[in-house]
């Protein structure tokens, strides 16, 4: 096999492109140690001439640590009514 069969194969896999958007970050608590935080997200992931769409938020734990903040844990929930049976979550919020 030569160069140019290896890269025409590599070009016919499914390529998805996938973009985050985050808004509405919001400090929720807070004291000298950690600070509770919430913030919306939207992800798209385009494949195959098809657009799979989630949307739903995030609750972050964020920690003091040498002054910098460093998450001690993370949550996100998926909040629309429903999903295609097929549609796969394989994204990292």
């Amino acid at each position: 096999m030569c160069s140019s069969d290896l890269d025409a194969r590599i070009v016919n896999i499914a390529y998805q492109k996938t973009r985050r958007l985050v808004g509405n970050v919001r400090i929720e608590a807070h004291d000298a140690a950690s600070i509770t935080a919430t913030a919306s997200f939207v992800v798209t992931r385009s494949r195959r001439d098809h657009v799979d769409t989630w949307m739903g938020y995030t609750r972050y734990r964020l920690r003091r640590e040498g002054g910098a903040l460093r998450i001690a844990e993370r949550t996100s929930y998926v909040t629309q009514d429903s999903m295609r049976p097929q549609n796969m979550i394989s994204i990292i919020l």
